[in-house]
């Protein structure tokens, strides 16, 4: 795993998803390599809404990316034990994408309960 990973707690708000986008941006920039950060910042994002939405308002969601084989591994950790569940909406749904997203842009994902929640995980392509 890369010797610098990104750690970040956000609040469990909407404008985390975005600031999550910007970290994970940033990060993969610093460490040479802007050529990954298309599918990582998507992944971050559909991760880190859901965590959103499954959080308290005083429960804060874990963001890290480290870079594992030259791929970014992203681990969205938050205080929900339900595990993700992939959806099947119809075109007119207006969300309900994000682990098929999730899962087009990574060659694995899945996640692993923690003694307060889950920890929710892909490793990108």
């Amino acid at each position: 795993m890369s010797s610098r990973p990104l750690r970040v707690r956000l609040a469990p708000v909407p404008a985390s998803v975005g600031m999550a986008r910007d970290r994970t941006r940033n990060h993969l920039v610093s460490l040479g390599c802007p050529h990954l950060v298309e599918n990582a910042v998507l992944v971050v994002s559909e991760l880190v809404s859901n965590a959103v939405r499954k959080s308290p308002p005083d429960r804060a969601v874990e963001v890290r990316v480290y870079l594992d084989g030259g791929k970014p591994l992203i681990q969205v950790e938050d205080c929900s034990p339900e595990a993700p569940r992939r959806q099947d909406p119809t075109e007119n749904d207006l969300s309900g994408r994000g682990l098929r997203i999730v899962e087009a842009l990574s060659s694995e994902c899945g996640y692993h309960p923690t003694p307060t929640g889950k920890v929710v995980w892909a490793r990108c392509l």
